[in-house]
Parts: structure tokens; sequence; C-alpha cells
């Protein structure tokens, strides 16, 4: 088993510093803005990966900032690309998920997890891995079969997850991105808003 798949999450976050948590946020945004837009629904998904209990005030004022002016994506993956492989696998899996939250692909979006991809040494088999379980809990979500049927499939992709070296409980720690207790999510403007008033007021 890869050595990075058994360290405990504390180790991973805990040991990160504060300029490769601010690249890890600042890329989410980065990729979320790469089309020439941020949809709702993709600043939804990111409201909910944010965590800023380990910031500085500086810090979190620029994550603050960047809701209106994201970083370069270059820039924050240059300074990921020496992390921890679990931090890499991590952003990788969110910058897929955040780039297909609105459904749809745009080219800029596709061109960017490439250079992701190679940046951040994240094999194909890997991202491929992370896609397929992607489109998995997308397909769990929209069956919405009984609470057993569901756990069975989410063990099923974890665990096929996991045969590629990807820590699912490591990258997506908060279970952002795998909660199936409400299967359809229904994103709004005023949700939206009001998170974004939320997470203006705690930074």
């Amino acid at each position: 088993m890869n050595q990075s798949s058994i360290v405990s999450e504390r180790d991973i976050f805990a040991t990160s510093s504060e300029s490769e948590l601010l690249a890890f946020y600042g890329s989410l945004f980065a990729i979320a803005a790469a089309d020439g837009s941020v949809d709702i629904d993709e600043l939804d998904l990111l409201f909910k990966t944010i965590n800023l209990d380990k910031f500085s005030d500086s810090a979190k004022a620029q994550i603050q900032s960047y809701t209106a002016r994201p970083p370069s994506l270059t820039d924050c993956l240059q300074t990921l690309s020496k992390s921890e492989e679990p931090l890499r696998l991590g952003v990788m899996y969110f910058l897929i998920n955040i780039a297909g939250a609105n459904k749809t692909l745009h080219p800029a979006e596709s061109e960017a997890i490439q250079s992701a991809k190679k940046l951040l040494a994240v094999s194909d088999l890997q991202i491929q891995a992370m896609q397929e379980f992607i489109a998995d809990m997308k397909q769990i979500r929209e069956a919405t079969p009984n609470k057993n049927q569901a756990s069975a499939s989410f063990n099923s992709a974890v665990s096929q997850l996991k045969t590629k070296g990807i820590p699912l409980d490591l990258i997506d720690r908060k279970g952002t991105t795998t909660n199936l207790s409400n299967p359809k999510i229904n994103y709004s403007d005023e949700s939206f808003w009001t998170k974004l008033k939320n997470f203006a007021l705690t930074a």
C-alpha cells in the first residue's frame, strides 16, 4: 500500500503550511473561473469545501478576495507541486469536481485539468479513477436507492478508488462530495448569496 494512503488526516493537513492551504483553495477558485464565469453551483461546492479555522486573519482576507479576483491556477499548482501526495490528489479531485459541477466541461476547464495533472504529477489512471468515482456518486444520488443500496454502492466505489492509491478519507475529509443523505442537491440564488455573505463575514 502506498505510504501516503495510511497517513492520518490530522497529519496531512496539520503539517501543510498556510501557503499550501492558500494555494489549495486558490486553485479551486481559479478552476471555477477558468471558463470566464463562475457559476453558482461551482461556488456552492467550493464554499462547502473551505475551512478557515487554521488561517491567520490576513490569509482569511486573501481567500475572501478570491471570490472577486481568483488567483492564477498555474501559480497555485506550482506551490503545491512538491506537497505530500494526498494533498496533491485532493486538489486534483476537487478541481475535477468543481469543473464539472455545472454538468458541462468548458474547453478551458479541460485544458486546466490537463495542466494540473502534469504539475501535480497525477497519473492518467488516477484521473480516470477520480472521474469514475465522481460519476458513480452522481448516479447513486440520481437513482435515489434505499439506504442499504446506497451504502453498498458507495462502499464499492470507495474500494475501487482506494485500489488506485487514492485515499478518499483524506482528500475529501469533510465528505463534501460524498454526502448521500440528500440525494437531490438543489442550488438556489438565495442559498448561494447567504453562503457568500456568511463567508465574507467569517473572513
